[in-house]
């Protein structure tokens, strides 16, 4: 980096830090309590499809912000890394994508870049709607993403549509059982699971897990 560039990002980050310290002084005059608000974790989502994902996890009541880049493996974890970085007051950074048919090799460097940085992943393979389905059925056939939404069509007993804002409140009642058969498609694979390599397979159910503890 050179020196201007690290001037520059100094400079912001002051900025931020005397930005936090007016909004405390600003609640301190007003009697509000100060470290309440402040330990409250700011989480930052950031996801493959622009709508699906992001209309689903915006039915949380999240402190934090959840946006969907319409980018896939590594280029989405940078542009996580750059929204984290230009913000600086996330407590917590989620990556929400697939496997899909992505080149192997860009899809496992976009886990290792995540874990270096300290990003939480929530993965899929193969795509997103398998943790739809799992919310109606233990599926642990490695089946073509076509066919799960030929299944939650027949579950949902209407035809299944990506980008469908009411898909978080038809779920919740189940989400439950879906936790569950996520967790169960994970010991299947054993102690550490491969999401390049192995399917089906979900994490997704350890970021709705960690939203519904901040609900609380």
């Amino acid at each position: 980096m050179s020196k201007v560039a690290q001037r520059r990002k100094d400079e912001k980050a002051e900025a931020r830090r005397e930005a936090r310290e007016a909004r405390r002084a600003s609640r301190r005059a007003a009697g509000r309590p100060v470290d309440a608000i402040e330990l409250r974790p700011r989480l930052l989502i950031v996801c493959e499809g622009e709508r699906t994902e992001p209309q689903y996890f915006s039915g949380f009541r999240l402190n934090g912000d959840v946006v969907g880049e319409g980018d896939h493996t590594l280029g989405l974890v940078r542009k996580a890394i750059a929204r984290r970085d230009e913000d600086g007051q996330f407590t917590e950074t989620w990556v929400v994508f697939d496997r899909d048919s992505f080149e192997a090799e860009r899809f496992n460097a976009a886990l290792d870049l995540a874990q270096r940085e300290g990003l939480r992943v929530a993965v899929t393979n193969q795509a997103f709607e398998l943790w739809y389905l799992l919310h109606f059925e233990y599926c642990d056939a490695d089946l073509h993403r076509s066919t799960y939404q030929e299944r939650l069509t027949r579950y949902l007993e209407r035809p299944y549509r990506k980008k469908d804002p009411s898909m978080y409140a038809q779920l919740r009642p189940r989400q439950g059982e879906a936790c569950r058969n996520a967790a169960r498609l994970l010991l299947l694979h054993g102690e550490r699971w491969n999401p390049e390599g192995q399917g089906p397979g979900t994490t997704i159910h350890l970021l709705v897990e960690r939203l519904n503890t901040l609900e609380r």
